[in-house]
């Protein structure tokens, strides 16, 4: 086959997932591949300096854990957990800074958020980038050059050049992004789909320990039949935590059946738990600041009076406890927090801050000079 792609592509890493995904870029492109261990692959080169004059080298290593009881085989004690283990990486990057590669380095294995601008400060020399490979072993090829998204990290000079490479052999939409905005889409797409089977799999427990006549296929097709609330994208913007008559009680009498059943699994119960912690980390946050904390929108939702279950009124309840002074729904006349909690940018214009006082913005409403809870953006 012509191969048309006239950018050169280094890979170094033929394990497997390394392997297959290389092999089928090299179906259209032109690329060398090293690793330690000899492959019976037309790729291959035992000489990482036959990479030196490519455009663009993709570093796909092992991660492991040091200890190999981690992996999630055998039961894990949570007090021994540990970040990954970094020496592969750092020996390909440490060998390529010392050769002086002046390519585009891209890491594709997995590591923890903050990790790649660590190395990138250390190898500074380098024009380092982040893009996971985003697979299911199995059909990791495939895979790969069909994934609906490509995220990719680190400064847009560099990542736009990755762009210009990827073209040539995927067609899924590219995104930029920051080393960690990339690092934590990586990670937290995996827990995404590890909460979704522990979900599932938690009604299974409860109807076995409650020797309950129901079928966990039958109430999670339903689930997945609602596309109205439950099986669609709602719920899952950043922002305010649940709230009203319903939801937080839901979860009061399920942890309540979690501790009655005797239920090994504690999902249901850790979930009421986070509700109530990330309202705390939000209320230590306002309360730091050390003034008054007036907290706009007090019921539980937009367009509504009721404060039942509100998650305004915990957050508020929690500063309390923390000894501020908290105000809803009113113009203080001094200095203060002001929290806007509903995503309503009016609520500051009917509810007027002195000029000095801090916005805090729950959903990302471009308020000028506001502190946006979770947008900590230091780099675009």
């Amino acid at each position: 086959m012509q191969k048309g792609n006239t950018m050169k592509i280094g890979w170094v890493g033929l394990g497997k997932c390394g392997l297959p995904i290389a092999e089928r870029i090299a179906e259209t492109c032109n690329l060398i591949a090293y690793d330690l261990i000899e492959k019976d692959t037309s790729i291959y080169t035992n000489n990482i300096e036959n990479l030196l004059n490519t455009d663009i080298t993709f570093v796909l290593v092992e991660t492991p854990h040091i200890n190999k009881t981690l992996d999630g085989s055998v039961p894990i004690d949570l007090q021994t957990v540990e970040d990954y283990d970094y020496t592969a990486l750092n020996s390909v990057l440490l060998a390529l800074s010392n050769y002086s590669y002046e390519g585009i380095v891209v890491i594709s294995s997995t590591v923890s958020p903050s990790t790649t601008q660590k190395l990138a400060t250390k190898y500074s020399d380098l024009k380092i980038c982040y893009m996971p490979v985003m697979i299911h072993i199995g059909s990791v090829a495939d895979d790969f050059v069909t994934a609906p998204i490509y995220f990719i990290g680190g400064p847009k000079q560099y990542s736009l050049e990755v762009e210009k490479c990827i073209t040539q052999f995927v067609t899924g939409k590219i995104k930029h992004g920051t080393y960690e905005e990339v690092e934590m889409y990586k990670m937290y797409g995996n827990i995404w789909a590890s909460i979704k089977i522990g979900f599932a799999n938690t009604i299974s427990e409860m109807i076995e320990y409650g020797n309950f006549n129901a079928s966990s296929w039958n109430v999670m097709d339903a689930l997945l039949g609602e596309k109205q609330n439950f099986n669609t994208t709602r719920y899952l913007t950043p922002g305010s935590g649940n709230g009203g008559p319903c939801h937080p009680r839901d979860g009061v009498v399920l942890s309540w059946l979690t501790d009655k059943l005797k239920m090994e699994s504690q999902l249901l119960t850790n979930i009421t738990q986070v509700r109530q912690d990330q309202a705390l980390a939000l209320a230590k946050f306002l309360v730091k600041y050390n003034l008054p904390i007036v907290i706009l929108g007090k019921s539980f939702k937009q367009g509504v009076d009721l404060t039942v279950g509100s998650y305004s009124v915990l957050v508020g309840e929690y500063c309390i406890q923390l000894g501020a002074n908290v105000h809803y729904d009113k113009s203080w006349p001094e200095d203060s927090v002001v929290l806007v909690a509903h995503p309503d940018v009016k609520l500051l214009k009917k509810y007027q801050p002195t000029k000095n006082s801090i916005i805090v913005d729950l959903w990302n409403m471009n308020i000028p000079k506001a502190k946006v809870w979770g947008n900590n953006l230091h780099e675009v």
